[in-house]
């Protein structure tokens, strides 16, 4: 269990949070506490708490019509170890998926979901219910769906006018991040199936979605796609190696380290990849949980792994700039020997929980 600072989301309870509160608290005379010290309070990256700082700031708030009786208790707070608990103890959840729309006849405007996807969402929806593991109070669970039209005859997307699947996707994302306070978001399915998620990275990541940058990378992760996948235009994702590396592109998921780029691969019914990203903010008690892989194989594998690790996704987080971040890369490998018949999906052999390094992450979060 981690105990929190809550200034942030004191001041916004009482409505006294605005651009500049700040500088305000530590431009008050009877204060005393040097900006910077402020605004780890505010962000929560306070490392050794000072009790005379606190008693200043309890001080302030009283002074502006905080309830007294209320602090400094309603300064701290506690976050639990489980994901799961945490997630419970949210307003609401929403689970956002990729919905394929095919546009060439005889099926054209059928909609319809990956199947992979649906296995992903039905088990956290599953597990949300288990009163053992939540409680007897679960929160409710809404579905929200991205749609993007799909060509069977046309795999460079890229090519393909997406503007109005890219507009849905970015009223979508403006929403979610609207009602993200107290809200858990579960975004299911790569960006070549859920749009939501190219919007998603690109907010973390200060860049635009849909845009690869020109020199250097913005994102310290990258898709590259076999020849069989939709070429999604994408600001991590694409046909070649990550930010114009000349050796032969190796289909998979990419990785900055302090090394430098880093390949995990896809090799079929061999080795494949998934992805969790993993976001609290404490100001607003959001989260925010992407889980995608390289194949929708990789999805459904990195899905359940999410269920089975939980404190390895929830206890190791970064804190960058007031939130709270993980990201996960997981390889694994395949066991070709072990499947009774050819219709049996192949099990797992080996599965490695990868954190991109603390470094990396303040280096390129935004």
């Amino acid at each position: 269990m981690k105990i929190e600072i809550r200034l942030r989301d004191l001041l916004e309870k009482n409505n006294l949070d605005h651009h500049g509160v700040i500088r305000q608290i530590a431009g008050d005379p009877s204060v005393g506490v040097n900006r910077h010290t402020i605004a780890k309070f505010y962000n929560n990256s306070v490392k050794n708490v000072s009790l005379d700082a606190i008693g200043k700031i309890c001080e302030w708030l009283s002074v502006q019509g905080v309830p007294p009786d209320d602090l400094p208790g309603a300064l701290f707070g506690t976050r639990q170890s489980e994901l799961w608990q945490a997630i419970a103890m949210q307003r609401g959840v929403t689970i956002y998926m990729g919905e394929y729309r095919q546009i060439e006849p005889p099926m054209a405007g059928w909609r319809w979901i990956s199947r992979r996807d649906a296995a992903v969402a039905a088990n956290f929806v599953q597990e949300l219910s288990n009163a053992k593991e939540i409680g007897p109070s679960p929160p409710q669970v809404h579905f929200e769906y991205v749609p993007f039209r799909f060509d069977t005859t046309i795999y460079d997307v890229t090519k393909t006018p997406l503007v109005d699947d890219i507009k849905k996707a970015k009223k979508l994302f403006s929403q979610m991040k609207a009602t993200s306070s107290h809200h858990t978001s579960i975004l299911i399915g790569s960006q070549r199936v859920n749009y939501l998620q190219e919007f998603f990275v690109a907010d973390l990541f200060g860049c635009i979605p849909f845009s690869q940058a020109e020199k250097n990378p913005v994102v310290p992760f990258y898709l590259v796609y076999r020849d069989i996948d939709r070429k999604v235009a994408s600001c991590f994702g694409g046909v070649k190696n990550p930010y114009h590396r000349n050796d032969n592109a190796v289909p998979g998921i990419h990785y900055l380290s302090k090394q430098g780029w880093i390949v995990c691969p896809w090799k079929e019914n061999k080795l494949d990849v998934g992805l969790i990203i993993t976001l609290r903010d404490p100001g607003t008690e959001a989260i925010v949980i992407a889980v995608f892989g390289f194949s929708g194989r990789a999805t459904d594998t990195v899905g359940k792994q999410l269920l089975l690790s939980k404190d390895r996704f929830w206890s190791s987080l970064v804190n960058v700039k007031g939130k709270e971040v993980g990201i996960f890369i997981c390889p694994f490998e395949l066991d070709q020997n072990n499947r009774d018949d050819e219709d049996e999906d192949l099990r797992i052999k080996k599965l490695d929980i990868i954190s991109l390094d603390e470094k990396i992450l303040k280096k390129y979060l935004r």
